[in-house]
Protein backbone atom coordinates (compact mmCIF):
# COMPACT_ATOMS: atom_id res chain seq x y z
CA UNK A 1 0.00 0.00 0.00
CA UNK A 2 1.07 3.65 -0.22
CA UNK A 3 0.09 4.67 2.91
CA UNK A 4 0.95 8.00 5.46
CA UNK A 5 3.65 7.05 8.09
CA UNK A 6 4.73 9.50 10.57
CA UNK A 7 8.05 9.25 12.12
CA UNK A 8 10.48 10.99 14.24
CA UNK A 9 12.32 12.74 12.59
CA UNK A 10 15.43 13.52 15.34
CA UNK A 11 18.04 10.81 14.70
CA UNK A 12 16.78 9.70 11.05
CA UNK A 13 19.70 10.60 9.27
CA UNK A 14 21.87 8.74 11.79
CA UNK A 15 20.10 5.63 11.76
CA UNK A 16 19.83 5.16 8.16
CA UNK A 17 23.87 6.13 8.28
CA UNK A 18 24.89 3.25 10.34
CA UNK A 19 22.46 0.68 8.82
CA UNK A 20 24.15 1.69 5.72
CA UNK A 21 27.64 1.90 7.00
CA UNK A 22 27.16 -1.84 8.98
CA UNK A 23 26.17 -2.75 4.71
CA UNK A 24 29.44 -1.77 4.14
CA UNK A 25 31.37 -2.83 7.03
CA UNK A 26 30.14 -6.66 6.60
CA UNK A 27 29.13 -7.34 2.86
CA UNK A 28 32.56 -5.44 1.26
CA UNK A 29 35.82 -7.04 0.57
CA UNK A 30 38.11 -5.45 2.06
CA UNK A 31 40.53 -5.35 -1.55
CA UNK A 32 37.15 -3.39 -2.42
CA UNK A 33 37.31 -0.85 0.68
CA UNK A 34 40.84 0.07 -0.13
CA UNK A 35 40.33 0.31 -4.05
CA UNK A 36 37.14 2.64 -3.52
CA UNK A 37 39.22 4.51 -0.57
CA UNK A 38 41.93 5.32 -3.66
CA UNK A 39 39.28 6.10 -6.09
CA UNK A 40 36.14 7.17 -4.44
CA UNK A 41 36.90 11.03 -5.48
CA UNK A 42 37.15 9.84 -9.08
CA UNK A 43 34.33 7.65 -8.86
CA UNK A 44 32.00 10.39 -7.21
CA UNK A 45 29.02 11.02 -9.98
CA UNK A 46 29.91 7.69 -11.92
CA UNK A 47 27.44 5.20 -13.02
CA UNK A 48 27.32 2.25 -11.28
CA UNK A 49 25.22 -1.24 -11.71
CA UNK A 50 24.79 -3.68 -9.49
CA UNK A 51 24.43 -7.30 -11.20
CA UNK A 52 23.11 -9.53 -8.09
CA UNK A 53 20.21 -12.18 -7.47
CA UNK A 54 20.53 -11.17 -3.91
CA UNK A 55 17.15 -10.52 -3.22
CA UNK A 56 17.15 -8.84 0.18
CA UNK A 57 19.79 -6.29 0.24
CA UNK A 58 18.79 -3.07 0.02
CA UNK A 59 22.31 -1.63 -1.77
CA UNK A 60 21.58 1.56 -2.36
CA UNK A 61 21.79 2.16 0.86
CA UNK A 62 25.02 1.17 1.22
CA UNK A 63 26.97 4.00 2.99
CA UNK A 64 31.11 4.03 2.60
CA UNK A 65 33.73 4.90 5.24
CA UNK A 66 37.32 4.02 6.15
CA UNK A 67 39.70 5.41 8.49
CA UNK A 68 39.38 9.36 8.70
CA UNK A 69 36.55 9.83 6.06
CA UNK A 70 32.73 8.58 5.17
CA UNK A 71 30.99 9.59 2.56
CA UNK A 72 28.43 11.96 2.52
CA UNK A 73 25.44 10.02 1.87
CA UNK A 74 24.68 6.44 0.25
CA UNK A 75 25.60 5.05 -3.01
CA UNK A 76 21.75 6.08 -3.90
CA UNK A 77 22.96 9.71 -3.45
CA UNK A 78 26.58 10.12 -4.59
CA UNK A 79 26.53 7.45 -7.28
CA UNK A 80 24.06 6.97 -10.64
CA UNK A 81 23.37 3.99 -9.16
CA UNK A 82 21.11 0.80 -10.39
CA UNK A 83 20.61 -2.99 -10.62
CA UNK A 84 20.18 -5.49 -13.15
CA UNK A 85 19.65 -9.60 -12.48
CA UNK A 86 21.78 -11.77 -13.90
CA UNK A 87 20.82 -14.38 -16.04
CA UNK A 88 21.06 -18.17 -14.14
CA UNK A 89 20.27 -21.09 -15.32
CA UNK A 90 17.40 -21.51 -13.70
CA UNK A 91 15.81 -18.64 -15.93
CA UNK A 92 16.47 -15.46 -13.82
CA UNK A 93 17.21 -12.61 -15.03
CA UNK A 94 18.46 -11.39 -18.26
CA UNK A 95 21.30 -11.25 -20.65
CA UNK A 96 21.87 -7.00 -20.73
CA UNK A 97 19.68 -4.05 -20.18
CA UNK A 98 18.20 -2.21 -22.85
CA UNK A 99 20.14 0.87 -23.41
CA UNK A 100 17.00 2.85 -25.29
CA UNK A 101 13.45 2.56 -23.79
CA UNK A 102 10.67 3.47 -26.33
CA UNK A 103 8.25 5.69 -25.33
CA UNK A 104 5.53 6.33 -27.81
CA UNK A 105 2.88 4.73 -25.18
CA UNK A 106 1.93 4.65 -21.49
CA UNK A 107 -0.56 2.73 -19.29
CA UNK A 108 -1.44 3.71 -15.88
CA UNK A 109 -3.27 1.94 -13.15
CA UNK A 110 -4.59 4.45 -10.59
CA UNK A 111 -7.68 2.58 -9.13
CA UNK A 112 -9.97 5.52 -8.45
CA UNK A 113 -11.38 3.78 -4.90
CA UNK A 114 -7.56 3.10 -3.64
CA UNK A 115 -8.71 6.37 -1.48
CA UNK A 116 -5.23 7.96 -2.47
CA UNK A 117 -5.77 11.18 -3.42
CA UNK A 118 -2.09 11.98 -4.71
CA UNK A 119 -2.65 8.90 -6.82
CA UNK A 120 -5.38 10.45 -8.79
CA UNK A 121 -2.93 13.40 -8.96
CA UNK A 122 -0.19 11.21 -10.15
CA UNK A 123 -2.45 9.79 -13.16
CA UNK A 124 -3.44 13.22 -13.78
CA UNK A 125 0.02 14.56 -13.89
CA UNK A 126 1.12 11.25 -16.48
CA UNK A 127 -2.10 12.23 -18.82
CA UNK A 128 -1.13 15.92 -19.01
CA UNK A 129 2.23 14.82 -19.59
CA UNK A 130 1.62 12.27 -22.50
CA UNK A 131 -0.68 14.89 -24.33
CA UNK A 132 2.56 17.49 -23.90
CA UNK A 133 4.48 15.22 -25.49
CA UNK A 134 2.04 13.82 -28.34
CA UNK A 135 2.59 10.20 -26.79
CA UNK A 136 -0.48 7.59 -26.62
CA UNK A 137 -2.96 6.81 -23.49
CA UNK A 138 -3.52 3.18 -23.57
CA UNK A 139 -4.75 3.35 -20.06
CA UNK A 140 -7.72 0.85 -19.61
CA UNK A 141 -10.97 2.56 -17.75
CA UNK A 142 -11.35 1.56 -15.21
CA UNK A 143 -8.19 -0.37 -14.40
CA UNK A 144 -9.77 -3.50 -13.13
CA UNK A 145 -8.00 -6.73 -13.27
CA UNK A 146 -9.58 -7.76 -17.04
CA UNK A 147 -9.06 -4.61 -18.45
CA UNK A 148 -5.42 -5.12 -17.37
CA UNK A 149 -5.07 -8.33 -18.39
CA UNK A 150 -6.51 -7.36 -22.13
CA UNK A 151 -4.16 -4.68 -22.41
CA UNK A 152 -1.33 -6.63 -21.50
CA UNK A 153 -2.25 -10.00 -24.31
CA UNK A 154 -2.89 -6.86 -26.54
CA UNK A 155 0.66 -5.42 -26.23
CA UNK A 156 1.41 -2.07 -27.77
CA UNK A 157 2.53 -0.55 -24.31
CA UNK A 158 6.59 0.78 -23.72
CA UNK A 159 5.30 1.93 -20.51
CA UNK A 160 3.24 0.26 -17.77
CA UNK A 161 2.89 2.86 -14.83
CA UNK A 162 0.73 1.71 -11.48
CA UNK A 163 -0.03 4.05 -8.34
CA UNK A 164 -2.14 2.39 -6.25
CA UNK A 165 -1.76 0.24 -2.91
CA UNK A 166 1.04 -2.65 -2.96
CA UNK A 167 1.08 -5.75 -0.07
CA UNK A 168 4.50 -7.63 -1.24
CA UNK A 169 3.95 -9.06 -4.83
CA UNK A 170 0.80 -7.71 -5.07
CA UNK A 171 -0.78 -4.73 -6.72
CA UNK A 172 -4.32 -3.40 -6.01
CA UNK A 173 -6.61 -2.38 -8.45
CA UNK A 174 -9.92 -1.33 -9.18
CA UNK A 175 -12.83 -3.50 -6.77
CA UNK A 176 -9.88 -4.64 -4.75
CA UNK A 177 -8.58 -7.07 -7.32
CA UNK A 178 -5.14 -8.78 -6.92
CA UNK A 179 -2.48 -7.84 -9.50
CA UNK A 180 0.70 -10.78 -8.95
CA UNK A 181 3.67 -11.46 -11.11
CA UNK A 182 1.63 -15.30 -11.61
CA UNK A 183 -0.99 -12.65 -14.47
CA UNK A 184 2.02 -12.16 -16.45
CA UNK A 185 2.32 -15.55 -18.43
CA UNK A 186 1.59 -16.73 -21.81
CA UNK A 187 2.99 -15.61 -25.13
CA UNK A 188 0.91 -13.01 -26.00
CA UNK A 189 2.57 -11.27 -22.87
CA UNK A 190 5.87 -12.82 -22.08
CA UNK A 191 6.19 -12.36 -26.19
CA UNK A 192 5.39 -8.55 -26.24
CA UNK A 193 7.77 -7.56 -23.01
CA UNK A 194 10.21 -10.08 -24.82
CA UNK A 195 10.37 -8.22 -27.82
CA UNK A 196 9.61 -4.69 -27.11
CA UNK A 197 11.44 -4.29 -23.87
CA UNK A 198 8.73 -2.23 -22.27
CA UNK A 199 9.28 -0.02 -18.86
CA UNK A 200 7.25 -0.77 -15.34
CA UNK A 201 6.71 1.64 -12.54
CA UNK A 202 4.93 0.39 -10.02
CA UNK A 203 4.99 3.53 -7.44
CA UNK A 204 3.02 1.10 -4.80
CA UNK A 205 4.40 0.07 -1.53
CA UNK A 206 6.70 -2.98 -1.33
CA UNK A 207 6.47 -3.81 -5.10
CA UNK A 208 10.26 -4.17 -5.72
CA UNK A 209 10.76 -6.57 -3.26
CA UNK A 210 12.11 -10.25 -4.03
CA UNK A 211 11.93 -13.50 -1.96
CA UNK A 212 12.79 -17.02 -3.10
CA UNK A 213 9.90 -18.94 -4.38
CA UNK A 214 9.89 -22.35 -4.96
CA UNK A 215 12.62 -23.13 -7.27
CA UNK A 216 13.71 -19.65 -7.93
CA UNK A 217 13.58 -15.93 -7.43
CA UNK A 218 9.63 -14.47 -6.72
CA UNK A 219 8.75 -10.93 -6.94
CA UNK A 220 7.79 -8.27 -9.95
CA UNK A 221 11.64 -7.36 -10.92
CA UNK A 222 12.38 -11.00 -11.41
CA UNK A 223 9.48 -11.76 -13.88
CA UNK A 224 9.40 -8.95 -15.52
CA UNK A 225 13.41 -8.73 -16.13
CA UNK A 226 13.53 -12.29 -16.68
CA UNK A 227 10.59 -11.56 -19.15
CA UNK A 228 12.78 -8.95 -21.38
CA UNK A 229 11.58 -5.97 -19.34
CA UNK A 230 13.74 -3.06 -20.16
CA UNK A 231 13.22 -1.24 -16.77
CA UNK A 232 11.52 -2.28 -13.58
CA UNK A 233 11.64 0.38 -10.65
CA UNK A 234 9.34 0.20 -7.42
CA UNK A 235 9.83 0.91 -3.63
CA UNK A 236 11.36 -2.12 -1.57
CA UNK A 237 8.70 -0.60 1.47
CA UNK A 238 6.14 1.47 2.48
CA UNK A 239 6.26 5.48 1.06
CA UNK A 240 3.94 8.42 1.77
CA UNK A 241 1.24 8.99 -0.96
CA UNK A 242 3.01 12.63 -1.10
CA UNK A 243 6.60 11.85 -1.22
CA UNK A 244 5.62 8.93 -4.03
CA UNK A 245 3.47 11.86 -6.33
CA UNK A 246 6.66 14.16 -5.78
CA UNK A 247 9.25 11.24 -6.78
CA UNK A 248 6.83 10.13 -9.87
CA UNK A 249 6.54 13.99 -11.44
CA UNK A 250 10.31 14.30 -11.18
CA UNK A 251 11.33 11.06 -12.65
CA UNK A 252 9.16 11.42 -15.39
CA UNK A 253 9.75 15.17 -16.39
CA UNK A 254 13.96 14.23 -15.79
CA UNK A 255 13.51 11.29 -18.46
CA UNK A 256 11.43 13.29 -21.14
CA UNK A 257 13.79 16.17 -20.28
CA UNK A 258 16.78 14.19 -21.81
CA UNK A 259 18.66 12.78 -18.51
CA UNK A 260 19.14 8.98 -17.95
CA UNK A 261 17.11 6.62 -16.09
CA UNK A 262 20.03 6.74 -13.25
CA UNK A 263 19.90 10.76 -13.38
CA UNK A 264 16.12 10.76 -13.44
CA UNK A 265 15.87 8.45 -10.48
CA UNK A 266 18.35 10.57 -8.43
CA UNK A 267 16.73 13.83 -8.61
CA UNK A 268 13.28 11.96 -8.17
CA UNK A 269 15.02 10.82 -4.50
CA UNK A 270 15.78 14.59 -4.32
CA UNK A 271 11.82 15.73 -4.78
CA UNK A 272 10.96 12.69 -2.46
CA UNK A 273 13.00 13.62 -0.05
CA UNK A 274 11.63 14.50 3.52
CA UNK A 275 12.75 14.84 7.36
CA UNK A 276 12.05 12.11 8.95
CA UNK A 277 10.61 9.97 5.82
CA UNK A 278 12.36 7.55 3.85
CA UNK A 279 10.35 7.47 0.93
CA UNK A 280 13.30 8.68 -0.73
CA UNK A 281 15.68 5.90 -0.41
CA UNK A 282 12.83 2.94 -0.98
CA UNK A 283 13.17 3.24 -4.64
CA UNK A 284 15.24 0.33 -6.29
CA UNK A 285 15.49 0.59 -10.32
CA UNK A 286 16.34 -2.15 -12.45
CA UNK A 287 17.51 -0.63 -15.64
CA UNK A 288 20.89 0.36 -17.58
CA UNK A 289 21.83 3.91 -15.64
CA UNK A 290 22.83 5.50 -18.81
CA UNK A 291 19.69 4.27 -21.05
CA UNK A 292 17.12 7.38 -22.44
CA UNK A 293 14.16 7.05 -23.51
CA UNK A 294 13.04 7.30 -27.08
CA UNK A 295 9.99 9.17 -27.85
Amino acid sequence: MRSRRVLPSEDVERRIRQFGQNLWRELIPQELKDLYAKERQIWHDDTLLIVSDEPYLPWELLWPYGSGWEDPGPWCETLLLTRWLRRDFQGNGHESPAHHLAFQSLACLAPTDSKLPEAQAERQFLADLLVEHKLQDLTPEPPSWSKVLDLLEAGGYGWLHAATHGSDSTIWLQDGHAFTPQDVVGPRIEGHIHDERPAFVFNACHAGRQDWALTRLGGWANRLISNGAGLFLAPLWTVSDEQALDFSKSFYTGLLGGKNVAEAVREARKSARKAGDPTWLAYSVYAHPNARVVE
